[in-house]
């Protein structure tokens, strides 16, 4: 009788094991691709200061009380990701960056200038207070394109 249960169980796991899918993908593009991007590329369209003051008790609840010298409304809430700037750094200003859009809507590229964070120990919380100076730019439509290809290929 055992004999069986434990041919019968092989059974069972080998009819399990044989239904699967498999999928299997492959590309035919490289492998990893350059955008070399120069400041002769690049065209300044202007630059502006975003700010936002917020509190922080117990070292992971956020409180944001000021963005761009305006009360924050938690009703109204707008996150910005800008391309050129890493927002996991500064992710308290990712609420101010709307700002920067507003103003420059055609530019593409954005850098930060400079980055100040004034923090205030208190018990229990910190008043903190970030500031930046975004720089906004855009391209430069040539009328001619430019090629300059080099190619590190083996032959």
């Amino acid at each position: 009788m055992k004999f069986v249960k434990y041919v019968m169980l092989v059974g069972f796991t080998a009819l399990m094991a044989s239904c699967a899918s498999v999928k299997r993908t492959s590309t035919f593009a490289p492998s990893s691709s350059v955008l070399q991007i120069e400041m002769q590329d690049l065209k300044c369209v202007g630059e502006t200061d975003v700010s936002v003051s917020y509190r922080t008790y117990l070292g992971f609840i956020r409180k944001v009380d000021k963005v761009n010298g305006a009360t924050y409304d938690p009703a109204n809430k707008t996150f910005t990701t800008l391309d050129g700037i890493n927002t996991k750094q500064n992710s308290p200003l990712s609420r101010a960056y709307a700002k920067v859009v507003e103003q420059y809507p055609d530019a593409r590229y954005f850098q930060i200038v400079s980055f100040t964070k004034k923090s205030d120990r208190l018990f229990l919380a910190t008043e903190s207070e970030c500031t930046a100076k975004i720089r906004a730019y855009k391209f430069v439509e040539r009328k001619e394109p430019v090629v300059n290809v080099h190619c590190n290929c083996k032959k």
